[in-house]
């Protein structure tokens, strides 16, 4: 969608096509155990009020679930709110997949995904390169447990940030609690 976003030319749309739990989740990323991970998302729901909430979901390298790793629900809005979960990758853990769920969300009801992030441990990008994308899904879940079929795929892409390094600061200026920067 371009409207509502939170920032940037888009957001994701997940409308719920069934009463349950509406879904969106990333590929899997390959982890590596005892490093740290954290998932960022931001959400709105577009006219009610909805518990969501992030979580990293965890496999081994057969593929088989091993944990979950939920955030905190936290009730939406009609403004953009941040949800956020950070955990260590289990010792049996070889990839995880960031999830948001939107929960006993009503036929029809429409919430959006927004400036997901995924970071952690050095491997948390392995194999993807600046500028590669992968797909975005979404799925629902009625009250019988009854799964909705697929959305279209949406992508998300790796940009690498730079890292800037400021040195010889001057006398003094190491101590200021705001210090100002400029970009040219």
């Amino acid at each position: 969608m371009t409207t509502p976003v939170n920032t940037g030319p888009g957001a994701l749309s997940v409308t719920a096509v069934a009463a349950g739990n509406a879904y969106a989740y990333s590929d899997l990323f390959p982890v590596v155990p005892g490093q740290t991970y954290t998932v960022d998302a931001v959400v709105r729901a577009a006219s009610t009020v909805r518990s969501s909430f992030v979580r990293l979901r965890w496999f081994n390298a057969a593929g088989a679930e091993v944990t979950t790793s939920t955030g905190t629900a936290s009730n939406n809005t009609t403004s953009f709110a941040a949800r956020t979960v950070t955990a260590v990758a289990p010792a049996s853990a070889a990839t995880v997949r960031a999830e948001v769920q939107f929960s006993s969300a009503a036929l029809g009801e429409v919430h959006y995904v927004d400036n997901v992030s995924l970071v952690g441990g050095s491997a948390a990008w392995a194999g993807m390169s600046d500028g590669q994308t992968v797909n975005w899904r979404v799925q629902a879940r009625d009250g019988a447990g009854l799964w909705s079929t697929w959305s279209e795929p949406v992508p998300m892409t790796r940009r690498v940030k730079p890292t800037v390094t400021i040195s010889n600061l001057g006398a003094g200026a190491a101590y200021d609690s705001s210090p100002r920067s400029s970009g040219r």
